[in-house]
């Protein structure tokens, strides 16, 4: 991904990348997805590290019920432990 913030000087361009990797649930894991309440699905992903299933669970959750301000809560708390602190204030306290 790149950012250009000057078309004349591209050597001044912000580049970022990554990857994401795929793995297989665990019996375990599946099992307990299985049994679990939807509210807590996000808790069983971000315990098992899955992090991107997490947050993206506790986002469709949050607009299923946009008004439940304790799994907006839940997220923040998820972009804390990622060091995505300015976010997780934003989505605590104005994201409503």
């Amino acid at each position: 991904m790149a950012l250009i913030t000057d078309p004349e000087r591209r050597s001044k361009d912000i580049i970022a990348g990554g990857g994401v990797e795929r793995i297989p649930l665990s019996d375990a894991i599946r099992s307990q997805l299985g049994q679990a309440q939807a509210e807590h699905v996000p808790h069983l992903y971000a315990e098992a590290g899955l992090w991107y299933d997490a947050l993206a669970t506790i986002s469709d959750l949050i607009d299923a019920t946009p008004a439940d301000a304790g799994l907006r809560q839940q997220r923040a708390a998820l972009l804390e432990q990622v060091g995505l602190t300015s976010i997780a204030a934003y989505d605590a306290t104005n994201g409503r």
